[in-house]
């Protein structure tokens, strides 16, 4: 490369700058020399071998694949088991001080549990020492719950009110990890309204205003198993004439 600039440094007359013309004619002469190697075929060859090697991937289209085992690895079940320890200890720890747990720690069980009691628990869960800092500290526990005891969880936790079903099986282990009865009463029985009211859609003014109530109300009622003047606002009703 150093005897074409050379060359052309001959050529230029001694003058201090190149033209553009020279410019580009230097610019192609540098281009066929570097290129000037791959005029050998061994060379490509050996190039599109090695390219081929490193690229390509053989997918199996006939072969079936066979899970040979699925569950959580040993570190999760360890975070799992502390967390469970913890939570236990809590409980244990604070079942004379926090209202929810006093009701489900009494014998005979005493009626009376409300949502706002469950969500009391729910901010103390978010404290140290156990810190669940999320929306929603039942989520974590219902997952350790299920990598320690997947034979006794039944169902898929979705809100806040399952910390009771939580607590009564960390203080009763042997019965099963399972979201409340009435949560899974009001999905098998009372589904979202939306899924019967478009089949009536001949209904009557009254039974529109049914159907209105039954959609507002079923959020509520499905996500917390609680129902009472405090679960809806009135502005849900005014666009509807009345509250």
């Amino acid at each position: 490369m150093a005897s074409i600039w050379k060359s052309w440094s001959d050529r230029s007359c001694g003058c201090d700058e190149l033209n553009d013309q020279q410019l580009e004619e230097i610019e192609r002469e540098f281009a066929r020399q570097a290129l000037k190697p791959f005029h050998n075929p061994r060379l490509r060859e050996a190039v599109l071998t090695a390219s081929q090697q490193s690229t390509e991937q053989v997918i199996d289209e006939i072969s079936r694949d066979q899970l040979l085992d699925a569950g959580y690895s040993a570190a999760a079940k360890e975070k799992a088991q502390t967390l469970v320890s913890h939570f236990r200890q809590f409980i244990d720890e604070h079942k004379d001080e926090i209202e929810a747990l006093k009701l489900l720690y009494s014998q005979p069980h005493r009626a009376g549990l409300r949502y706002g009691q469950v969500k009391e628990l729910a901010r103390a869960l978010r404290q140290p020492p156990l810190s669940l800092n999320t929306d929603h500290p039942e989520q974590p526990l219902w997952q350790a719950y299920h990598a320690l005891e997947p034979d006794k969880v039944r169902g898929q936790n979705k809100a806040l009110v399952d910390l009771i079903a939580l607590v009564r099986h960390a203080i009763e282990p042997a019965t099963p990890l399972s979201i409340l009865p009435g949560r899974s009463l009001i999905r098998d029985y009372y589904p979202p309204p939306s899924r019967w009211i478009d089949q009536t859609s001949n209904v009557t003014r009254i039974v529109n205003h049914d159907a209105i109530l039954a959609r507002i109300m079923h959020g509520p009622i499905e996500k917390t198993a609680f129902v009472c003047s405090n679960s809806v606002t009135t502005t849900e009703f005014d666009p509807h004439g009345g509250r």
